[in-house]
């Protein structure tokens, strides 16, 4: 676990952690950023943990049994031909342009590297600053992007 400080004017550390947050914090997470809505009975934690995650959570790293504000996590999964997918990508709007988005996708990526093997696809769905973001690194366009995720990486 790491923490950083990306925004100093209002004096906000972050902490970010290889862990995938409660699902009850992961809901709320994507409620307040204005993600698709679900209920936790719609999700089988057989099919829906992820190979991958990083939380970021405000304040500095924490303390086993405590539980700082989620305010950012990036997961990633398996899909039935091989290939990996980047499920949830989510910041809070208020955190937006601090570098967390950034931070956690290059984590993704250097654990996609480090499983997938060469030419696999890294899948994700982006849109405005992330899909900005994405193509900074090394994304590109989907040929079928009307059907799911709209960039991809093929992995080296």
């Amino acid at each position: 676990m790491d923490t950083m400080n990306k925004m100093p004017e209002l004096d906000v550390g972050f902490s970010l952690a290889e862990e995938s947050p409660l699902l009850h914090e992961l809901l709320s997470l994507r409620q307040t950023a204005g993600q698709a809505r679900f209920n936790a009975d719609q999700f089988d934690p057989d099919d829906t943990a992820p190979l991958y995650a990083v939380s970021a959570r405000l304040g500095a790293a924490r303390e086993p049994g405590s539980l700082a504000k989620l305010v950012g996590v990036v997961s990633v999964v398996e899909d039935v031909h091989r290939h990996l997918y980047i499920q949830d990508f989510i910041v809070m709007p208020q955190y937006q342009g601090s570098g967390l988005s950034r931070m956690m996708l290059e984590r993704v990526l250097a654990f996609a590297q480090r499983r997938a093997a060469p030419g696999t696809c890294l899948r994700i769905h982006a849109l405005g600053e992330d899909e900005r973001l994405c193509h900074e690194l090394g994304f590109v366009s989907s040929h079928c992007a009307n059907l799911g995720p709209n960039l991809s990486k093929l992995l080296q």
